[in-house]
């Protein structure tokens, strides 16, 4: 058996790589760990995210009244950010509205 430092000049990577590497699979039975989720959980549910968008092709909405619509559809209190960030993440910027003439 190898050892580490052969290991690290083989593959020309540090020692202390390997080491880790070894340690991981010792603990785990492989290399791979479980990415770590970072940040906070999304606040609005697939369901509420589905409702705004449906809004948002049928009318001109503006943020507020779609805050309005969660709270009364689904009792959810959210910010006109949350919702703001929701829509941006699905990569809707803003929507023009525009007056007819007559």
């Amino acid at each position: 058996q190898k050892s580490n430092t052969d290991i690290a000049i083989d593959l020309d990577m540090p020692v202390r790589v390997v080491q880790r590497v070894l340690q991981t699979w010792d603990e785990i039975g492989t290399v791979l760990k479980e990415p770590q989720k970072v940040g906070q959980a999304p606040l609005l549910s697939t369901s509420q995210v589905t409702l705004l968008l449906t809004l948002l092709d049928q009318y001109a909405i503006y943020l507020d009244k779609l805050q309005d619509e969660l709270q009364w559809r689904y009792d959810v209190s959210v910010s006109l950010a949350t919702i703001w960030r929701s829509l941006k993440r699905l990569g809707i910027t803003s929507k023009k509205v525009s007056r007819h003439s007559e």
